[in-house]
């Protein structure tokens, strides 16, 4: 009977031994993926990707920074129309960037000055003498003495309205520069202000003797100071 259980103190050494063993040995690879029992999915069985959303239309072509936009107005009323010029003004996006691209800017013996009138535009400019012959863009800077917009061309559509951008002034003898002048064309940028929008009416009713003040319905005046560049390309003659 001792020995039996002597036997059995044994074995129950000899087990807690084994699994001790075991234990600091890492019975497994620490490196080993762990086992599980999740089955492996079928690419086969994965659920279909839905329809693809489909591409976004395509957007029309921005309007430039700087550009007016178009007005178009059917009534002639100035009630009717000022308030639309009021709103049409806030839309603009200042500074304007305008553009005069062609024409000739050619000597005229009434005015004293080379004038450019070409698509809605009267830009004359003032120089010291003839400058068609000018070697380069220095030469012809050296020359300037004045600018001035008689009239721009204006996207405003009124029945019997005409509008133009007025500036403070008549002319002026800076902000003009030549970036280059080659092959007799010469090209510049010009920046200033508009300082007013007018519109007049061409209407029986509206013409008046030289000596009398335009009848009120008959024009338009709002004012507001509108920053813009305008860059020229155009021929130089004198």
């Amino acid at each position: 009977m001792a020995f039996s259980l002597g036997m059995t103190k044994i074995s129950t050494r000899r087990a807690a031994l084994l699994a001790l063993v075991i234990i600091l040995g890492g019975g497994c690879d620490r490196g080993a993926a762990p086992v599980t029992n999740a089955p492996e999915r079928d690419p086969a069985s994965a659920p279909a990707a839905g329809p693809a959303e489909p591409a976004a239309a395509p957007q029309g072509p921005a309007e430039p920074a700087g550009a007016m936009p178009t007005l178009t107005l059917e009534s002639g009323d100035k009630a009717v129309i000022e308030p639309k010029l009021r709103e049409w003004l806030e839309s603009l996006d200042a500074p304007l960037e305008l553009t005069i691209s062609g024409g000739a800017l050619a000597y005229n013996d009434n005015t004293k000055n080379h004038r450019l009138e070409h698509e809605g535009w009267a830009l004359f400019v003032g120089f010291l003498g003839g400058v068609a012959s000018s070697a380069d863009a220095e030469g012809v800077q050296a020359k300037f003495r004045f600018w001035g917009i008689d009239r721009e061309p204006l996207p405003i559509r009124a029945p019997g309205w005409s509008f133009i951008l007025q500036t403070p002034r008549s002319s002026f003898d800076s902000d003009f520069r030549v970036t280059s002048f080659a092959g007799g064309e010469l090209r510049a940028e010009i920046t200033g202000e508009f300082f007013a929008l007018h519109g007049t009416k061409d209407a029986p009713e509206c013409v008046t003797p030289a000596d009398a003040s335009t009848p009120e319905p008959c024009f338009i005046s709002i004012r507001r100071t509108i920053p813009f560049t305008l860059r020229v390309a155009a021929a130089l003659r004198d």
